[in-house]
Order: C-alpha cells, then sequence, then structure tokens
C-alpha cells in the first residue's frame, strides 16, 4: 500500500518551457519532460492554431495519467463536458482504453466545437463487462482557444467520497484527499497540500510495482515485471492477482481466489446458477442481472412505470437496447401497488439532466453495474392533476371521492400520514402514522383530505411516489444529483367560508448497493394544507427537493398547516369562523441498504423516516 505520509507544503517547480491555458487563473508554465509526447505534439499545434481557430468552436484535447491498469481495471474511458452558469447542452464522448498504460500521461481524445466559456470535464473510467465506473473526476477548465487537460487519476481515490462534510467546494479526489476542482496536471497550485516530496517517501508493498511522488502526492507504478502464472497480472497494491477474463459472451472473474461465474439465459445474466451477489429487497434478484445495456437519461426525459417506454423531451420514445422492464405484484394485499422494474447493465443521468416519472407502478432501477444520479428524479404528486400521486403513490381526494392509501383519513381538510401522523384540519384529525421503516412492500404517500367545497380544484394533494434504486455496484446521488418523491400541496379557498383541503404525504425512497454515496439531496417531504385567501385559491405549497417545509396556503382568511420536511412534523390548519385552513401532509420514508458503510453527507430528509441497514 501507498504510505500515508504527515502534510507538508511544497512549491512545486516544472521549469518553463512550455505555457498552457488551464483552470479560471491564468497560464501555468512548466518543465516539458514531465508532459508526455503527445500532449507536446497537441500543444504546438495549439499554440499555431490559437489565433485562427474555427468559428464553428475550439477543440478540446484531454489526456489522463492514472496508476489503474488498463484493460485490467478498466477498459472503457468517458468524457462528458458540462457548460457552467447556463443551460448549454452537455458534450458527451466515449473511448476504448488503450492498453500499455496511462503513465506519465497518454491521450485520450478531442473533444471539438466547444464554445469559449467554463466547463466542468468529467472522466469516468469504467469496466465495460460489467457496467460499473471505478472512479471519476471532475475538472474545472476556462476555454479560450484551441486547449488541453491532463487529468490525474489515482487509485487510492477510488474508495474516496468527495466534498467532505467541513468543504463542500473540494469535489474532486486526488491521492485520497479531495481538493480542489481546477487540480490537473497544468495546474497543480490548486492540487492542496503536498503529501511526499521525492519517490523515497512513496513506499509500495508490492514486488512488481514501485512508489513514485508526482504533483505531491504517491502513484503505485507498475515494474512491468510478469507474473509466474500466465493467468494472473500484477496487480500494483497486491502483487500478483488473478485475471478477469472475457469468453463466450460471458464473464469469469476471478480475483484473490474467488471464482463469479456468470453466464446469459433465457430470463438474463445468471450468477453462480441464478443468484446475485446478495437478495434486493421487493424483487426477484435475478432482475438485477437480466439487463445488458445501459439506461442513461441525458437532458430532460419522462419514464413510464406503466408501458415501460423511456420518452425523450418531445415525448418520442427512445430506443433502450438491452433495457429489460418487468411489471412485478408485490403483495396480494388490496391497496399495495405493483412495481415497475427497469434492469439495466448501469443507470445514469448526466449533470444537469433531468427525469419525470409517471405510471401507476412505483419505479424501480435495478443493474448490475453502478447507478449514477447526477441530475434530478422527479417522482412527485401533483402532475398532472393537483390530485394526482406520484408513481406508486396514492391520489388525494376529490368531490364525492375520498384520500386512498394508508395514510388517509375520511375526515376533510386533513394531511395525509406517514412517518408522523398527518396535520389536522381544526376538527378533523390528521391521517395516521402509516408505512414501515423497511419499505417492503414499497409504496409512495398517502392523498391528503378534500376540503368541503363541491369543487375540484379544493382536491388533496396527491401523495409523493416511490422509488427504489438497486444496484450490485455503487449507487452515488452527486453534488448536482436530487431525487425527489414530495406529496402534493392540497387546495385553497378564495374569500368564501368553507374547509380547505390536506396537503399529500411524502413518498418512499429505497437506495441499496455495495456502496452507497449521497452528496446531494434525497426528500421525501409532505405538501402544504390550503388556506384562505380573497382573490385567488391559496394552494398549499408541494415537497420540496430540500430539507425546507412546504410551505401551506397563505390566505388573508386563514392559513393551511406546513408539510413535514428535515426535523420537522407537518403542522395543523388554523381557523377563524366558518373559515378553516387545510392541514399538512407527513414526510415519508428512505431507507439505504449497503455493504460497506454509506457516505451520507448530502440532505435526506425528514431525518425521522431514514433508516440505514448494513447488507449482509
Amino acid at each position: 500500500m501507498v504510505s500515508k505520509r504527515t502534510r507538508k507544503r511544497t512549491r512545486y517547480g516544472f521549469g518553463s518551457a512550455g505555457c498552457v491555458r488551464a483552470g479560471f487563473f491564468g497560464s501555468e508554465c512548466f518543465h516539458s519532460g514531465f508532459l508526455s509526447s503527445g500532449f507536446l505534439t497537441w500543444f504546438l499545434f495549439a499554440v499555431a492554431s490559437s489565433a485562427c481557430s474555427p468559428s464553428s468552436g475550439h477543440v478540446l484535447a484531454v489526456e489522463l495519467r492514472t496508476d489503474l491498469v488498463a484493460e485490467e481495471e478498466f477498459d472503457q474511458l468517458r468524457l462528458t463536458l458540462f457548460p457552467l452558469g447556463d443551460d448549454g447542452r452537455s458534450t458527451r464522448e466515449t473511448f476504448s482504453a488503450q492498453p500499455g498504460g496511462y503513465l506519465p500521461a497518454a491521450r485520450v481524445g478531442d473533444l471539438e466545437g466547444i464554445t469559449p466559456g467554463n466547463y466542468r470535464l468529467e472522466m469516468s473510467v469504467s469496466n465495460s463487462s460489467n457496467g460499473r465506473i471505478v472512479t471519476e473526476r471532475p475538472v474545472l477548465v476556462q476555454v479560450e482557444s484551441n486547449l488541453s487537460v491532463t487529468v490525474p487519476i489515482t487509485r487510492s481515490c477510488v474508495e474516496v467520497a468527495c466534498p467532505p462534510r467541513d468543504d463542500p467546494e473540494k469535489i474532486a479526489c486526488l491521492g485520497g484527499q479531495c481538493v480542489d476542482p481546477r487540480c490537473s496536471v497544468e495546474a497543480p497550485q490548486f492540487c492542496g497540500d503536498a503529501l511526499c516530496t521525492n519517490d523515497a517517501d512513496c513506499a509500495i508493498e508490492s514486488s512488481c510495482a514501485q512508489g513514485e511522488c508526482v504533483l505531491g502526492v504517491c502513484w503505485a507504478v507498475s515494474t512491468g515485471e510478469t507474473c509466474p502464472d500466465p493467468a494472473e497480472w500484477c496487480h500494483p497494491e497486491r502483487g500478483c492477482s488473478m485475471r478477469t477474463v472475457l469468453e463466450d459472451g460471458g464473464m469469469s472473474i476471478v480475483d484473490g481466489g474467488t471464482m463469479m461465474d456468470a453466464s446469459v439465459g433465457d430470463g438474463g445474466m445468471t450468477v453462480d446458477g441464478g443468484m446475485a451477489e446478495w437478495t434486493p429487497t421487493n424483487f426477484p434478484e435475478h432482475l438485477l442481472l437480466a439487463g445488458t445495456g445501459p439506461l442513461e437519461i441525458a437532458g430532460a426525459m419522462m419514464l413510464d412505470t406503466d408501458t415501460g417506454e423511456v420518452l425523450n423531451a418531445s415525448m418520442t420514445p427512445v430506443a433502450t437496447p438491452g433495457v429489460v422492464f418487468s411489471p412485478i405484484q408485490q403483495s396480494v394485499t388490496p391497496g399495495v401497488k405493483e412495481l415497475g422494474v427497469f434492469s439495466a447493465r448501469s443507470f445514469s443521468i448526466l449533470g444537469g439532466g433531468s427525469l419525470r416519472v409517471r405510471g401507476s407502478r412505483a419505479l424501480v432501477i435495478a443493474t448490475s453495474g453502478d447507478i449514477i444520479v447526477d441530475g434530478v428524479i422527479d417522482a412527485s404528486g401533483g402532475l398532472p392533476s393537483q390530485w394526482s400521486p406520484g408513481p406508486g403513490g396514492y391520489r388525494g381526494g376529490r368531490p364525492g371521492q375520498p384520500a386512498e392509501g394508508p395514510g388517509a383519513t375520511p375526515g376533510a381538510g386533513a394531511g395525509a400520514g406517514h412517518v408522523h401522523a398527518g396535520g389536522a384540519s381544526p376538527g378533523s384529525p390528521g391521517g395516521p402514522i402509516a408505512g414501515s421503516p423497511a419499505l417492503n412492500p414499497l409504496a409512495g404517500g398517502s392523498g391528503g383530505s378534500f376540503g368541503s367545497a363541491n369543487d375540484d380544484s379544493l382536491s388533496g394533494g396527491g401523495g409523493g411516489g416511490a422509488v427504489q434504486l438497486s444496484a450490485l455496484g455503487r449507487v452515488r446521488v452527486t453534488a448536482i444529483g436530487g431525487i425527489n418523491v414530495g406529496g402534493a400541496g392540497g387546495g385553497g379557498l378564495s374569500g368564501v367560508m368553507g374547509r380547505c383541503s390536506g396537503g399529500g404525504a411524502g413518498g418512499s425512497v429505497l437506495i441499496e448497493g455495495s456502496d452507497v454515496e449521497i452528496l446531494g439531496t434525497v426528500a421525501a417531504n409532505g405538501g402544504g394544507g390550503g388556506g384562505n385567501a380573497f382573490f385567488e385559491p391559496a394552494v398549499g405549497q408541494s415537497g420540496q427537493l430540500s430539507g425546507t417545509p412546504a410551505v401551506g396556503g397563505m390566505g388573508l382568511v386563514v392559513n393551511g398547516g406546513n408539510g413535514g420536511a428535515g426535523a420537522t412534523a407537518p403542522t395543523d390548519g388554523t381557523r377563524e369562523i366558518d373559515s378553516i385552513g387545510g392541514g399538512g401532509g407527513s414526510g415519508g420514508r428512505v431507507r439505504v441498504r449497503s455493504v460497506n458503510p454509506p457516505a451520507l453527507s448530502g440532505t435526506i430528509s425528514p431525518t425521522a423516516g431514514l433508516q440505514v441497514d448494513t447488507i449482509p
């Protein structure tokens, strides 16, 4: 293993043979001996052409420096470029890894047609055989002309979750420590305190590798020696290890003496005779391995749990080869919703993307690889109508139709219950506590109660939906990612006397994987109750993608109760003579199951609804 040294501040010196624009702070000059020949070729090209770049945009050349071993630990590289500060479209390219390694650095590929501006470049290294992302690394760059940037990825960052709680700006990792995302080979001043000053500081236990000190951190570098057994390869930290072999369309993985055989059969991929590595909640375990293709969400898209369709922004179905859709009945108990299970090799929402979920079935994403949420999954209630539930949730009350769900109550104007009892509408108690912390079966939030006027606009808020993310790999909700299963707000009145409607309860989110990391927001908040204003109905706010309670309808006559969120239970509506506000809906439940201890530095709301378990 790489030795851990006391941090020391070191001034980096690279000479002054060349200068390149990278990051947000001017040009950095450094010695050409540190760079690969591919970088120098690009640099000379960039200098010669920067004054006459084509009007169609600039070229961003990307190099990778890593001590992970190509073809053994990863075989695919993905580059995604996100514009900062606007709604521009991202640019994305996928490349196969080159044999021979990426030390000192090697060219990955070019992103063309890039307009001037500030960007976040994300590079991920992954295994195409199982869809698992080994690690990923963001770098902030400023494009003003043709540009090259070298992304440093160290194996010591594979299990590190960034940013830390005390410094949310350090979203990148280098040498096992979280650093400024402007850190790159071209901008070492942003790479943090030096952990080493020379190669002697980097002790490696492996007999076929050595330690090198570069950018102030230790890298585990293979010496190129071969192992005596042809079935083995040199792991820079563990020494000779068994290879991962792809054959006959299946996969045989031998690692440290443990064999896992996988093959593709009638029902998809099976492992060790049909068993996955652990048993998922609510659905058959073979569905974790049934999908052979990735499910990727870019831009604004919609997923239908009734039909199994994935639709783009123009509501046109998108082809998803290798993704398997399976309707699953959870229980014969009346009222328990079915599941719509989407099995894929991997699932990802690209940064800035959004996935709106519709349908009566609760949503389940099941993968043999990783799940990366770098955008927003919206399964909240309130669309297309106020009383409409999210997928797997229960509808709010309407004229002649009482609210549905185990947390609903026949009393008029009451908020629905879930992890807490719902907020009361004076004279009408809120809905009862409902559901199970285990989220088995998986169910969304209950609907808020209808008010007193015979008007569909006074409907109770629909309950939030239910979302389950299950991955044999890791599940990661990034700092800009989120999952919203909030309940809808209750309907209000405008001047006339009467009782306003109750807010819908927040839904449910179940996340399970080998590793779970939540840096962003997972919210199952309740909707606010309706209030009474003079000029327009004071509708309660729907559950928000945050830890802040939804506000009850604010009226000049009476107010609705707030929805449950964060550490706060829902509140009751107010009363003024014969004008009565609706109660707020309760927050829902979030369960996290993981093989390894989860990293939960983001926002999970409500706090009373969180349960964390270890997968045996």
